[in-house]
């Protein structure tokens, strides 16, 4: 039977929510690796060309995937660059957060999509936590 291992990483924009002793690799763009699979986290508002990676973590959702505060009629809200660098990487999952009305998954191009915001717009938590086997 093989060994559970717990991991948890933050972007800048959320990591002063994590304890220091819980052992949370703060990813700045920057990436590691964990069990044979490349984590990146992307940095508020960043430039820096994504490389290859499995899991692409961000605060901020891509334009026109998960990115409305009042799916399905508002404005998508994300970013277009982000968009494409995710669509030229194709990661096996993009993990964010920010736009809490974006709560949800999807599939595109490939690619797992994941809003894992816990709170609402009024920023109540209602959301579950999203557990993901990759």
């Amino acid at each position: 039977m093989g060994t559970m291992r717990r991991h948890c990483g933050a972007t800048s924009e959320n990591s002063e929510r994590c304890p220091k002793s819980a052992g949370i690799q703060l990813l700045i763009d920057d990436s590691v690796e964990i069990d044979g699979l490349r984590f990146y986290g992307v940095g508020w508002g960043t430039s820096v060309a994504i490389p290859t990676s499995d899991v692409i973590i961000s605060h901020c959702p891509t334009k026109g995937t998960l990115d409305q505060r009042h799916p399905p009629d508002s404005e998508h809200l994300g970013s277009p660059a982000l968009a494409k660098q995710i669509e030229a990487v194709k990661p096996r999952v993009f993990v964010c957060g920010h736009i809490h009305g974006g709560y949800g998954r999807a599939e595109h191009h490939g690619t797992t999509y994941v809003n894992c915001s816990q709170a609402n717009e009024a920023r109540q938590t209602v959301n579950k936590p999203w557990v993901l086997e990759i």
